[in-house]
Formats: structure tokens, sequence, C-alpha cells
């Protein structure tokens, strides 16, 4: 067994039901906490900017991405008060579920997996955010602060067991 911390273990340290229930997280801020905890954490973030957005090679591709991260980010916020069911996001959930057993390290060259974790990111956030987000993006991606992972958080936590890490 090697001693690298897991993403499902890493997630499940922040929303602990995970180790039970793999369920697509129905509450926005839960959502948009562990994944983008993930892509910090890892320092993916930096990866993805590099080449961004998806399919940069059309016209439009950051206005496309933008507005459908807004059109879901308003329809989840409108099925999540009413308990109504919210379904337009289970393919990038299910990416990220079926790569639980992967090292942490492997999500900088899993470029499907990148792009599912911002994804969820954007949605989950106010939808109105989504376009900020992106324009950071943007101009981070020539900046060299981004080239290196910085924690998140300054807290301390144990995984399974494992050594204990700064979040």
């Amino acid at each position: 067994m090697s001693d690298e911390l897991t993403i499902g273990e890493f997630l499940c340290g922040i929303l602990p039901r995970l180790q039970t229930d793999r369920a697509f997280p129905r509450w926005p801020p839960d959502c948009f906490a562990i994944c983008l905890a993930l892509l910090k954490r890892t320092g993916a973030y930096s990866q993805l900017f590099l080449d961004w957005p998806p399919d940069q090679g059309t016209d439009g591709a950051l206005g496309k991405w933008t507005g459908t991260v807004r059109e879901l980010g308003g329809k989840w916020r409108t099925a999540s008060p009413l308990g109504g069911s919210f379904n337009e996001l289970d393919t990038e959930w299910r990416l990220i579920s079926e790569s639980f057993g992967l090292a942490l390290s492997s999500i900088k060259q899993n470029r499907p997996l990148l792009e599912a974790l911002i994804k969820l990111v954007g949605v989950a956030d106010k939808p109105r955010k989504a376009s900020a987000l992106l324009r950071m993006a943007k101009r981070k991606k020539t900046t060299s602060s981004w080239s290196s992972p910085r924690p998140c958080l300054k807290t301390k936590v144990r995984f399974a067991g494992r050594s204990t890490l700064a979040v």
C-alpha cells in the first residue's frame, strides 16, 4: 500500500459521509468546498489554467463555458431549496467518484478530472461569480505565483490513520 494519500481519503476528510455514500453533494457549498480544496491542495489548478478554456480552438469557447456554468448554477439553485432533483452534473461527479482510489499526485495529469472539478466549482459558486473565476484564472495564468501549490488552509488533519497533512 502506498503512503500517498488518495483522492477519496482526502475528500472523505473534508466531507466524511463520502466514506459510505458517494452520492453527488446536493448542497452547493459542500461541492464547492471539496472540489476547490482538491484543486488547491494538489496545485492542479495551475496545470488546468495552462490550457484554458476547454475547446479554446473554437470561437467563443470562454463565453460558452461561462454561459453553461451560469445556467447550470441557476438550475441547481432553483432545485436545491425546493428539494428538487438536480442531476445535470452527474457525469462530472461520477468521474470524480471513480477517481477516489487514485493518488493525489495523479490529478495534474488527468485533464478530464481537472475540467470536471473546475466545472463543479464554477457551478456550485454563485452563478454571477463564474465569470469572475475565469477572469481571475486568465490573469493568473501568466503569473508565476500559480506555478507551485500552496495549502488553502493552515489546519493539520489526519486522514485514514495516515500522516498528518497541512490541508
